[in-house]
């Protein structure tokens, strides 16, 4: 018979909403190169003559919009498969937040994965910079946790309705990612 385990602190920070804030995101270095073609990436706007700059504000904030939306998603969807690839897609690559892959890929070798039912709820983005943007974002979070390998839940199943992040964005290239997600 197996025996009860004490999830390890990992997996104590089992919702992918609550590992997102407590993957030690912190701010990325100057000249960072993102990893060649990422699936789900979302290209910035031109600002071309074609674009006056108010169209071009709004393609922006849509543009950081969709990567927070797109982010939530692949959160939700770990439910369903287990997979590190879109999220780590939205990430910078020398962004701290990428222990949130990391421990997405160790639950993978354990055999887990997580229950998460992530809705979000609001979005409120805004540009800093030609460059920088961030996004407060609001979601629900539904029977948050882990299963192990036999499909036995792992700790208990939380549910935590209006979790509020901000997503720090940064453009390299003609592509918006997430360079740190914080608390708030």
């Amino acid at each position: 018979m197996p025996s009860a385990r004490t999830p390890s602190p990992t997996v104590a920070l089992s919702t992918a909403v609550a590992l997102a804030a407590a993957a030690g995101c912190g701010g990325a270095g100057p000249g960072a190169q993102p990893a060649p073609g990422p699936v789900g990436a979302v290209v910035a706007p031109s600002a071309g003559a074609g674009n006056p700059p108010g169209d071009s504000h709004r393609a922006t904030l849509a543009a950081v919009s969709r990567v927070a939306k797109r982010y939530y998603a692949a959160l939700d969807h770990l439910r369903v498969r287990m997979d590190p690839a879109p999220v780590a897609a939205l990430i910078a690559p020398d962004c701290p937040c990428r222990a949130q892959v990391r421990a997405i890929e160790a639950a993978i070798r354990r055999g887990e994965r997580y229950t998460d039912r992530v809705r979000v709820r609001t979005l409120l983005p805004h540009l800093d910079q030609a460059d920088r943007a961030d996004v407060v974002v609001s979601v629900d979070v539904r029977r948050g946790g882990l299963l192990d390998a036999a499909g036995r839940r792992i700790g208990a199943a939380t549910t935590t309705y209006g979790v509020h992040r901000e997503l720090m964005l940064r453009r390299i290239g003609r592509r918006w990612l997430i360079e740190r997600v914080v608390a708030v």
